[in-house]
């Protein structure tokens, strides 16, 4: 009798096993469903606004926009933050992604740099002196506008789209470099 027993005991440890196995691989099998579905959808809204920066269909509404404080520039890069978060197996893209959002907190230099230029005078200061800092500010606003281009044309890529950048930055830098 007892090998009876032991037999019907292993009978049900296998049953229970084989339950928790599906269990779990259903469960892996939604979590997996779950990932990929966040994955396209923000893959789908990233690549739409590459699309839309590549046409030029992104223009401020209002002045606000057009001149964002340090506020509205630290909500876009969290914002980055979390797309690029949630991109989970678009790596190409979620490094554009990460490389734009870098490039906001050099805009936000940028921006803070051109507030205290227009509203401190440094005393002691010569007309040599202050006539370089200005062409230190053109020069690193150039360059984050550059980036910010490079970052744009590797998501386009990452999209499958013609890497276009962004016109209005190409010709804002054309002007410069006339």
């Amino acid at each position: 009798m007892p090998s009876k027993t032991r037999t019907r005991a292993s009978e049900t440890r296998k049953q229970i096993l084989i339950v928790a196995a599906i269990v779990t691989g259903t469960a892996v099998a939604f979590g997996g469903l779950g990932a990929f579905a966040v994955d396209r959808y923000t893959t789908d809204r990233v690549c739409t606004d590459m699309v839309e920066l590549a046409t030029g269909e992104v223009k401020p509404q209002t002045e606000a926009e057009a001149q964002p404080d340090a506020t509205q520039l630290a909500d876009l890069r969290e914002e980055l933050d979390r797309t690029e978060s949630r991109l989970l197996f678009n790596s190409d893209l979620r490094t554009a992604v990460q490389g734009f959002s870098a490039d906001m907190v050099q805009v936000e230099q940028v921006v803070n740099d051109m507030a205290r230029f227009t509203t401190v005078q440094k005393t002691g200061q010569t007309t040599t002196e202050k006539a370089q800092d200005q062409v230190d500010l053109v020069k690193n606003a150039i360059a984050v506008l550059r980036s910010m281009d490079s970052h744009v044309r590797q998501g386009q890529v990452a999209c499958g789209q013609v890497p276009v950048g962004i016109p209005a930055v190409q010709e804002q830098l054309s002007l410069l470099n006339a």
